[in-house]
């Protein structure tokens, strides 16, 4: 590798991710450390300012996931520009959205390699236990380029934690949460043995029903149970081989407070996972890393939906089973020039056993049972260019193939109709059919670094997203209502355009973004003439807004002690237009703003450390149109004001015993963040833990 290499850049922090290459996962994994008035990546042995980064990125870094007391990564993320959480009238089982985007175009990877959903009305669950996490990158803005299909709203990216530094390290941590009289509870072994490190870890939660100000919502109590298996070899000084083992299983409840005869038990949702990987660096004056691994993964999730109104019980058990491989290759050409390649092989397969029964009215009665076997195969490749232009300016190029290929091969199904006395027999309708989808997107970025303390960015990327199963060929049946799939549907497609500005020194931090996001053939639900719907691409989106970071820090006693303003702050305004349905509005269920604004204070002393940090939260009122049954109406959802307070310490001679309290909804206020469940009324979450 050039030693003089000059050139700046972000996209070897996210690039280095790409088609699902476990950058976590391989022996060089990438370190991310925030410190008071910088930030710094290092990926590949060059350490790189996040100022350089030519795209929006937000990090979240052990240190603040420890001090958060939260059990779910959708929780930890709240408050990061452009992110909203879904709770989906569930405490374990929130998903997330970037700026505006639902679920679906929100694609959520676990050291590079994703969680995928083919068979569900709210996208893919986040099955990690933050016990397990080293940090959590938020990538916004249409990543296709970078990551593929499903990354139209950004991405998530969880890093999961590695060996050990010495021979043998403990970790052990547990949680009181009041919201729910939840425990949790973490213990971890890890280590490095001269040129061998590994980790062994296991999770337990258990949290009962939400307590609200209103009182308690039932049925929401979830648990939580996951273990985890780490081995690395550096065979020599630039190759390393690994492997991992992954095992998590959640079991939650699902209520709507607006309705007693409604909700979601699923026993359990499991998510297996095995790796390996082989990590080379420095092998040439050209070559400096090439990246291969492969994995299978397996997804199981057994629901039953109940909903009293309209007599139905859906059980159903689905089951995806994935096989990916992926190599990349990372080259110096030159001084100013830095090239990545990438290819990636994913094969997807659902198997789905649904249990259907019935009961609109006291006449009829419904009964069916189906089986039906789909797969989607993604086959990527990826190209992408840095190439300092002109001393302080940077360029990125990239662009990158996806060929899709979907296809329901088999469906069983069985059932009968009784009405009036009389029996019929009753043959629920899956569409058989393949169907593929082949995409090219780009994207172009560049950094202008005046200083080494500020630097300013223009992006625009592409995003596109192929169809899952259900919505090509499946008949759902989910809340009462049963819609339909649809196999001559186009992929979604977007455009991002981006302009950012960053400062970062001792004393202050600025990240600041604008963004526009034109979206087109959104894939939409459409109601028919028998109250049933069907997938159609009948809708197309304009997205813009803009995110703010930032944070300024007083000094005093020798640095000992800070005193840190802070806002972490998002205005977005949203244009949804389905000529068939609501029409052009922006009343789409987001807040015009959101933002989180506070004080954090810290003090060292001489085997102990301090920290406080009290602060507010802040939604304006959220409006959504509706199609009612003569014309269009709106909910109104009102904003609201929280205060929460976290305090810490941290003791021993190497600050190697914590103790954190979080006193959270101070006043006791009663609001939603989305539509289904309330969020907890005044609590305390108190943890312990030790590192030795």
């Amino acid at each position: 590798m050039v030693k003089n290499y000059k050139l700046k850049t972000l996209s070897l922090v996210t690039t280095c991710m790409i088609l699902g290459v476990s950058a976590g996962a391989s022996g060089t994994a990438i370190a991310t450390e925030i410190n008071v008035g910088e930030i710094e990546v290092t990926a590949t042995r060059t350490q790189k300012q996040l100022l350089d980064v030519n795209t929006s990125v937000s990090v979240i870094t052990e240190e603040e996931i420890k001090k958060s007391g939260k059990n779910t990564v959708a929780e930890i993320l709240k408050d990061v520009p452009g992110v909203e959480v879904i709770n989906s009238g569930s405490q374990g089982l929130e998903r997330v959205s970037i700026r505006g985007e639902n679920p679906f175009r929100t694609l959520i990877l676990v050291d590079g390699q994703r969680i995928s959903e083919h068979k569900s009305m709210s996208g893919a669950a986040i099955l990690v236990n933050v016990a397990d996490i080293e940090r959590i990158e938020v990538i916004k803005g249409a990543s296709s380029v970078l990551y593929g299909s499903d990354s139209i709203g950004g991405v998530i990216n969880i890093i999961t934690k590695k060996g050990g530094k010495d021979k043998v390290n403990v970790d052990a941590s547990m949680s009181y949460d009041s919201a729910n009289d939840g425990f949790t509870e973490n213990l971890a072994l890890s280590g490095r043995i001269n040129d061998f490190s590994y980790r062994l870890s296991g999770s337990y939660v258990d949290g009962n029903d939400l307590h609200t100000p209103k009182g308690t919502v039932k049925p929401t109590d979830f648990g939580q149970e996951a273990y985890n298996l780490y081995l690395a070899y550096d065979v020599t000084g630039n190759i390393t081989l690994g492997a991992k083992g992954e095992y998590f299983d959640g079991k939650m409840k699902s209520a709507d407070i607006s309705s007693d005869d409604f909700y979601v038990d699923i026993p359990h949702w499991k998510r297996k996972k095995v790796s390996a990987f082989i990590d080379a660096i420095d092998l040439s004056e050209y070559l400096s890393k090439v990246n291969f691994n492969a994995y299978f993964q397996e997804n199981e999730k057994y629901m039953n939906n109940h909903v009293g109104a309209a007599g139905m019980d859906s059980i159903a058990l689905n089951t995806i089973k994935t096989y990916g491989t992926s190599i990349q290759t990372e080259w110096q050409l030159g001084d100013s020039n830095y090239l990545i390649w990438g290819a990636s092989y994913e094969d997807e397969t659902l198997n789905s056993h649904n249990d259907l029964t019935l009961a609109p009215t006291s006449m009829v009665f419904i009964k069916s049972n189906t089986y039906i076997h789909g797969t989607q195969n993604t086959f990527a490749s990826f190209l992408s260019l840095e190439s300092l232009i002109y001393d302080d300016y940077t360029l990125n190029l990239g662009m990158r193939y996806t060929y899709v290929e979907s296809e329901v091969d088999d469906y069983q199904g069985s059932g009968y109709i009784q009405m009036g006395g009389m029996t019929m027999p009753y043959n629920p309708e899956t569409t058989r059919g393949s169907n593929h989808d082949d995409k090219v997107v780009f994207n172009a970025g560049l950094i202008y670094t005046p200083n080494s303390s500020s630097s300013v960015r223009f992006n625009w990327g592409q995003g596109f997203r192929a169809p899952i199963l259900q919505e090509r060929y499946i008949i759902s049946s989910m809340g009462g209502s049963t819609t339909y799939g649809n196999k001559d549907l186009k992929p979604e497609t977007s455009n991002n355009f981006e302009v950012g500005y960053r400062f970062s020194n001792k004393e202050a931090f600025i990240d600041l973004a604008a963004f526009y996001n034109i979206a087109d053939d959104y894939i939409d639900t459409m109601l028919n003439p028998d109250n049933t719907y069907t997938y159609q691409n009948i809708s197309d989106v304009k997205t813009f807004g803009v995110e703010l970071d930032a944070f300024y820090a007083f000094y005093f006693n020798n640095d000992a002690s800070n005193l840190k303003l802070y806002t972490k702050s998002t205005f977005m305004r949203r244009e949804f237009n389905d000529p068939t349905g609501v029409g052009s509005t922006f009343n789409t269920n987001i807040p015009a703003l959101k933002t989180r604004y506070g004080i954090k204070y810290h003090q060292d002393f001489s085997n102990l450390s301090f920290d406080a940090d009290i602060y507010g939260r802040s939604y304006s009122e959220r409006k959504q149109d509706y199609v009612g049954t003569d014309s269009v109406l709106t909910n109104t959802y009102g904003g609201f004001t929280t205060a929460h307070l976290d305090m810490g310490l941290s003791f021993g001679e190497k600050r190697n015993y914590f103790v954190n309290a979080s006193v959270n909804n101070i006043f006791d206020k009663y609001y939603f963040i989305d539509n289904s469940l309330p969020e907890p009324g005044v609590s305390v979450v108190l943890t312990l833990g030790a590192s030795f």
